[in-house]
């Protein structure tokens, strides 16, 4: 009886400190994908990133933005943060804007689908979907 008791007792134990693990690799399910899709949460190998490099990136999204003509003379500049996701092909996907307080956000996501493809992030060699946020200043004339 005592040797059941303990064969319980360490199983118990040894479940809850594999439950404490920070290695696991916890994966959140994506919004809008099919179930055979998975977003990596925290451990992944290499982010994704543009093709060319993110501050080429960020220099052609902001030659193709157009500020519209009735945007207040006092405003100098402003802050636009997008949300989306990079597929496993370096497709862009579900595109939101986190803050749109001048309306400025369907011309952001405009640019942004016109942007090229990115270089997938990678878990284990693989290409997986993972979602980026990305701030910008845009500098009003």
């Amino acid at each position: 009886m005592k040797n059941i008791l303990f064969i319980v007792f360490t199983l118990f134990v040894s479940l809850q400190l594999m439950a404490q693990d920070p290695n696991i690799t916890q994966k959140a399910e994506p919004e809008e994908a099919e179930p055979e899709c998975r977003i990596y949460g925290k451990i992944i190998n290499l982010k994704a990133e543009p093709a060319r490099g993110m501050v080429e990136f960020r220099n052609d999204f902001l030659r193709k933005f157009k500020v519209p003509d009735n945007m207040p003379s006092h405003i100098k500049e402003v802050t636009i943060e997008m949300r989306f996701t990079v597929e496993k092909d370096g497709s862009v996907t579900g595109i939101r804007v986190m803050n749109d307080k001048y309306n400025l956000g369907d011309e952001a996501i405009r640019v942004l689908k016109t942007m090229p493809k990115w270089k997938p992030a990678k878990h284990l060699r693989e290409p997986i979907q993972s979602r980026f946020t990305w701030s910008v200043n845009v500098k009003i004339n």
